[in-house]
């Protein structure tokens, strides 16, 4: 299976949350598409993804130059993540378009397992 088997349209949709928990930040410069290529990544570890499934969209992303870490797209701090995690995860967001209700912590701790999946293939 290829990515472009896949329906990635869903993926970038519900990827969208990550732009909006990053505009939370102010004074963000990553453009949009990049933000959604690191949510689509987050939102894989979310649903609890094959590590195939996962490295082929992180192959993707490498492949055509998008971002997967966090320094990639100016996420520096904890704080900033934590952040994120919380206004990602408000009422309203396209992240409660997922098949299960996800709460900040999970949201955190899925986009500190993205991270360190991307900082592990940029070494």
């Amino acid at each position: 299976m290829t990515i472009s088997d896949k329906n990635f349209a869903d993926r970038k949709r519900f990827g969208d949350f990550a732009v909006n928990g990053l505009t939370a930040l102010g004074g963000h410069s990553a453009p949009h598409g990049n933000c959604v290529a690191f949510g689509t990544l987050v939102q894989l570890v979310l649903e609890g993804a094959s590590k195939e499934e996962f490295k082929e969209v992180q192959d993707f992303c490498l492949e055509v130059g998008l971002p997967v870490t966090l320094e990639e797209i100016g996420v520096t701090t904890e704080e900033e993540i934590k952040v994120i995690a919380e206004k990602s995860c408000v009422e309203g967001e396209s992240i409660h378009n997922m098949v299960a209700d996800v709460t900040p912590d999970q949201l955190y701790d899925a986009i500190i397992a993205a991270d360190s999946l991307g900082r592990e293939v940029r070494r």
